[in-house]
């Protein structure tokens, strides 16, 4: 039996290395500009009010999660406990996704639904927790907000750790997994260049909790590959070659962000903006400073007291 199952395992199809790190950065800024739109309508509903007219002034900001600095000082502005609330949401959302989400059996549907899920957990969850310990830093913080923050960074430890259990599952089907070097290769493809690239993005644009966010996941999961070996399952998967999702998931990214960028800014060429929707009939387009105020988001927090990276060339003499 098991000379017959080497020799099925030889000549079974196996997806191509490089279409999988396709589907995975694919994947990644397509959940990125989820991820950030999921925060963006939780700071537009906490942050709703009335203009300086009297009125009711509803706002959504949605820019890739690697150019969402300002989305997180708006998210700070709400209310103290925010972070933890919305990264609670986040974290219910990957539950879902990584356990009772009916997704097609094939291995295109599995990296989707596992990059989806480690992006809430990594930047819908980790990255707001970890910038609201920055930016209140050198503040009094009350003890249910300290708590609830780190309750939350607790359960995205064992998400990361469970969601990385399973796609390793799902991968053992078609791969021996029980080596560690094949495990790390394929963890490189699957998250830690394309995590790698919007932690980068995140800290080019001067948000640390970004790039914080996507290294503390990463350590985590690279921790879980080294150490475990995968847990025996069979799982039938379909198109295991991912001819047609490695064409198509690339140009679904593409029109996602640069349609998050049309909207919401946050390029060189593009001044960041925030969409108005005032009385619920006219919508207009404002910096996101002044949106704030219109919104009425009452809590200010100073620059002085959040960590930011400005890059600019030194001044000639």
């Amino acid at each position: 039996m098991t000379i017959y199952g080497e020799f099925d395992a030889q000549f079974r199809k196996k997806p191509a290395i490089w279409r999988i790190l396709v589907i995975a950065v694919s994947s990644a800024a397509i959940a990125s500009v989820l991820v950030s739109l999921l925060v963006g309508l939780a700071v537009g509903i906490l942050g709703r009010g009335h203009d300086p007219e009297g009125v009711a002034a509803f706002g959504l900001f949605a820019p890739p999660v690697f150019l969402a600095s300002p989305l997180f000082d708006a998210a700070l502005h709400t209310q103290p406990s925010f972070p933890w609330i919305v990264g609670a949401v986040a974290l219910a959302c990957a539950v879902v996704l990584l356990f009772f989400w009916p997704g097609n059996p094939t291995l295109a549907s599995q990296i989707l639904l596992g990059t989806h899920a480690a992006a809430l957990i990594a930047f819908g969850a980790m990255a707001l927790c970890i910038e609201s310990i920055l930016a209140r830093r050198v503040f009094l913080r009350e003890v249910s907000q300290v708590a609830g923050e780190g309750a939350v960074l607790l359960l995205t430890i064992v998400l990361a750790v469970a969601g990385e259990r399973k796609i390793i599952a799902v991968l053992a089907n078609l791969v021996s997994m029980q080596s560690p070097a094949r495990r790390i290769a394929l963890w490189l493809v699957r998250l830690a260049i394309p995590f790698g690239i919007l932690g980068f993005l995140g800290w080019a644009e001067g948000s640390l909790a970004t790039a914080a966010a996507a290294g503390a996941f990463l350590l985590v999961t690279l921790v879980e590959n080294l150490t475990r070996p995968p847990a025996t399952g069979l799982l039938q998967l379909r198109d295991v070659e991912m001819r047609e999702a490695a064409a198509t998931l690339p140009i679904v990214a593409i029109l996602l962000v640069a349609g998050s960028i049309w909207l919401s800014g946050g390029v060189p060429q593009r001044d960041e903006r925030v969409m108005l929707w005032r009385g619920g009939k006219r919508i207009s387009f404002a910096p996101p400073s002044e949106a704030w105020r219109e919104m009425g988001l009452m809590r200010p927090i100073t620059r002085e007291s959040v960590i930011r990276m400005q890059w600019s060339r030194p001044p000639e003499p």
